[in-house]
């Protein structure tokens, strides 16, 4: 039996300690008392790592009872969703039983993982309350150990709480007069905010907080070299607060951004190969191209299971249900791929790159030794100027080559080339800024979107072939139906893999138009002019 809702109306914290026999002795004085009920109380609120949920207005609640949790959507104090779990509390919207709550979660949440963020265990003691009508209310005195867990941080504190959760027959007279009978108690006051708002309170957390990374500001005249090691450090930094995430695999979005955090070094490395120290970097570059191989796999995984849904939908019906082998699979082989992750994550290898990248970013006594001698002291917008001005000629003379017979790896080397130029230019937004600049990043981000979208759609199909192999070696449930199914699919990505072809030729037009082309020139000025003189 449960009363206790966080998220709920009429919520109060008693600012000093009161047991269950000094609150039944202080109601005495005002109600006559049922006898107390005393129950065990341990409830989750969860939500997704970036507050998908919370932000929305949503609050989704978890009381464990026994081998069973029963669910509870909330918005602000009134409950929208429920359903009861047997077994196992599900991570992902996808994995609950179909119901209006699965439908809403998959709405709020997508992909992402439901993680707990807030548990709550101790006793509630509950008391009913009624006057002489027969009006009456339930109140529940709440004993427990509060802990608040975010991206591997715990947080735990103590707290007693009071709520009244109004019966079937109670009148809104009574309701009143006991919520102003529990606000004169000493030391009761409000939560307006549920205990969530409590423990934001009182634990300094800032619900909304997740951001990958933020682009730093600059002053056109600062010194290149300690601005180059400030910006490697930042993704050495994103990389680590993503590894705990990865270890746990809390969800597949922390594997993303310690995957974009470690292209931003690679194509940083790259882009300013002829301006930072040889002797300095080319070891490195060897060590993040095996990190990004090693990673590649599982990040694979992730967007090819994630795809496969709306995929799934646009099949025959009836077909989607014999891909269950092919889910199964793709299951299996991302446990295994996050398995390699964690012992990667812990090999003595990595810790060497790890200690290397660090002093790299941290020997601020020796900023000099990061570049090379004739651009120790350049200001970093000359820098930039050239380096972006570099990653565009290259883009724009791998773009252009491209023809309806262009093949595959074609296209992912302008897609590369699209990414280099992108990392720079988010790099440095405040030494451009400006409607111009807005453009052409806007510009650049549709090209990217097209390119992305052909690069997953070629792995996906080299993956289901191999998948398809196996599963026929493997004589997978299903029969026929599996490998029509499978056909259907790989026609689907067929089509997808068409239109992006179609889609790139739109866009790169778009993308190499001289509107565009002209707020790259007056980005970059008399650099471009420059290079564009040595080209030709």
């Amino acid at each position: 039996m449960r009363f206790f809702t966080p998220f709920s109306g009429n919520l109060f914290v008693l600012r000093r300690h009161s047991n269950a026999p000094e609150m039944e002795a202080l109601l005495a004085n005002f109600f006559h008392l049922g006898a107390v009920e005393v129950f065990d109380c341990d409830i989750q609120c969860c939500d997704t790592f970036d507050w998908r949920l919370w932000r929305a207005g949503y609050h989704l609640q978890a009381v464990q009872e026994h081998q069973s949790f029963g669910l509870s959507l909330w918005r602000d104090a009134n409950q929208v969703d429920t359903a009861d779990i047997s077994g196992v509390m599900p991570r992902f919207a996808e994995q609950f039983a179909p119901g209006a709550l699965r439908r809403r979660l998959r709405k709020l949440a997508g992909n992402r993982a439901l993680l707990p963020f807030l548990s709550v265990e101790g006793r509630q003691s509950c008391w009913q309350l009624r006057d002489e009508d027969g009006s009456g209310v339930t109140l529940a005195l709440i004993e427990a150990e509060l802990e608040f867990a975010r991206q591997g941080e715990a947080r735990r504190a103590a707290g007693n709480f009071l709520q009244i959760v109004p019966l079937e027959s109670c009148s809104a007279e009574f309701l009143r007069r006991v919520v102003t009978v529990c606000c004169s108690l000493q030391g009761v006051e409000s939560l307006d905010g549920g205990l969530t708002g409590f423990g934001i309170e009182a634990l300094g957390m800032v619900p909304g907080d997740y951001q990958p990374w933020q682009p730093q500001r600059f002053d056109a005249s600062m010194e290149a070299a300690p601005c180059v090691r400030s910006i490697l450090g930042q993704w050495v930094a994103v990389m680590g607060r993503n590894e705990h995430g990865m270890v746990h695999d809390l969800d597949a979005e922390f594997l993303h951004d310690y995957r974009v955090a470690l292209r931003r070094l690679r194509s940083l490395l790259r882009s300013m190969g002829d301006v930072l120290d040889a002797e300095v970097v080319q070891s490195l570059r060897a060590d993040l191209a095996w990190l990004s191989s090693r990673t590649g796999l599982a990040r694979d995984l992730d967007v090819f299971l994630e795809s496969l849904e709306p995929l799934q939908r646009q099949l025959p019906p009836g077909s989607g249900e014999v891909l269950l082998s092919l889910k199964s699979l793709l299951w299996h082989k991302r446990r295994r791929a996050y398995g390699s992750l964690q012992r990667l994550l812990s090999s003595a290898r990595y810790a060497r790159v790890l200690d290397r990248l660090n002093s790299l970013v941290l020997r601020e006594d020796d900023q000099a030794s990061l570049m090379t001698a004739a651009m120790a002291d350049i200001p970093i917008k000359q820098l930039a100027d050239l380096c972006i001005g570099d990653a565009l000629a290259r883009l724009l003379k791998k773009g252009d080559r491209i023809r309806a017979k262009s093949s595959d790896e074609q296209l992912h080397e302008v897609r590369i080339a699209a990414k280099r130029l992108r990392y720079l230019l988010d790099i440095f937004p405040s030494l451009y800024g400006g409607s111009g600049f807005e453009r052409a990043v806007r510009a650049l981000k549709e090209l990217q979107t097209c390119l992305g979208e052909f690069n997953d759609v070629a792995v996906q199909l080299q993956a289901l072939e191999e998948y398809a192999a196996q599963m026929y070696r493997s004589q997978a449930e299903g029969g026929y139906r599996l490998y029509m199914a499978l056909g259907y699919l790989q026609a689907l990505l067929h089509q997808r893999r068409s239109h992006c072809r179609g889609e790139f030729a739109r866009q790169w037009k778009k993308f190499a138009d001289n509107r565009v082309q002209k707020h790259f020139s007056a980005m970059l000025g008399d650099m471009l002019k420059k290079r564009d003189g040595e080209d030709t």
